[in-house]
């Protein structure tokens, strides 16, 4: 891209955010907003949070420099703004999308290619059942042990298996 086309920029990326979460964690999606304009601008913005499976919303508290799902940003020049979007993670898979300044009018720019972030934050289902254990006064002297999960374990190591390959020459 030329370096004239971000002379006078909007653009947008990840500050901060987590590619999963188990249902009832809080997530916090963190949007960094920077501007190449010499002057102060107001872009118009929005958040779009919604469940993968149906598109239905998800509850948000909106932080940082702006504090509501839609709405006008004054961006300082040559500056940034921090934008934060804080929910509780769904039994589902979240769609995250932020857009600033999307029809390029208002401030005028000629690249709009980074003006929108999207991810999508996968729900990861939590292998933990808490159970009460009985455990001995003397348990420190002796072997202990007992199943994280009432459900098998799997691990894939197919991974690690072709690391080693390369490793040694395919004789593992």
């Amino acid at each position: 891209m030329p370096f004239e086309m971000l002379k006078k920029d909007i653009s947008v990326q990840a500050e901060s955010i987590p590619v999963g979460a188990g249902a009832g964690r809080k997530v916090l999606v963190g949007i960094n907003v920077k501007s190449t304009f010499t002057e102060d601008e107001t872009a118009d913005y929005e958040w779009e949070i919604i469940k993968k499976s149906d598109g239905s919303k998800i509850p948000v508290e909106y932080l940082g420099h702006a504090t509501k799902e839609k709405g006008k940003i004054t961006i300082p020049g040559e500056n940034e703004r921090l934008m934060y979007a804080s929910f509780s993670m769904p039994e589902d898979d979240v769609l995250v999308r932020f857009v600033i300044n999307e029809d390029g009018t208002s401030p005028e720019e000629k690249y709009l290619g980074n003006n929108v972030f999207e991810a999508e934050i996968k729900y990861v289902e939590s292998i933990f059942e808490y159970d009460e254990y009985d455990i001995p006064y003397n348990v420190l002297s002796r072997d202990f042990s007992f199943n994280l999960s009432k459900r098998p374990s799997v691990a894939d190591l197919g991974f690690c298996q072709r690391k080693l390959e390369r490793k040694y020459n395919g004789r593992v």
